[in-house]
């Protein structure tokens, strides 16, 4: 049931989602970790939380796409629901490592990737999860009125 893409449909909440979604995506090429060779990104020190914060941009972009695409707000909702749940993980994952740096933690520092990366995936959780709770539907047709029969009388 989609007509068109019609930008009015995503919220506020949407574009932010999307929007600290591509701010992830930078934050994986920055420098997450700083060891004596150099700076590590996220690409090179991670091998599944990489892919797992790839996944939450992609979905914090498709967020606000989906929703503007929709008439309907099942699907977008389903998105955002997803992201939600994809965003709390990543989270987890991204607060485990800066408390605890791959290798030995006396030869890695945190570099400032890490920092602007776990304040992007709190953004993505925070604003995603502000769009589930924001029930607006701007740029939908209001759902007609149904009409509603009369009682039977008593009786029959």
């Amino acid at each position: 049931m989609s007509d068109g893409f019609d930008p009015r449909r995503a919220r506020l909440a949407d574009w932010l989602t999307a929007a600290w979604g591509i701010a992830l995506f930078a934050a994986l090429r920055a420098d997450w970790f700083e060891r004596p060779e150099g700076g590590v990104s996220a690409w090179e020190a991670f091998g599944f939380v990489d892919l797992w914060l790839l996944l939450t941009a992609i979905l914090a972009v498709a967020v606000p796409l989906v929703a503007a695409a929709r008439r309907a707000p099942a699907v977008p909702l389903a998105v955002i629901v997803v992201t939600v749940t994809v965003a709390l993980l990543a989270l987890v994952m991204v607060l485990y490592r800066l408390v605890d740096e791959p290798g030995i933690n006396a030869e890695v520092d945190l570099g400032a990737g890490a920092w602007i990366g776990a304040l992007c995936t709190l953004g993505v959780f925070v604003s995603a999860a502000h769009a589930v709770r924001d029930e607006r539907s701007p740029g939908l047709e209001p759902v007609p009125e149904v009409p509603v029969a009369p009682a039977p009388p008593k009786g029959a």
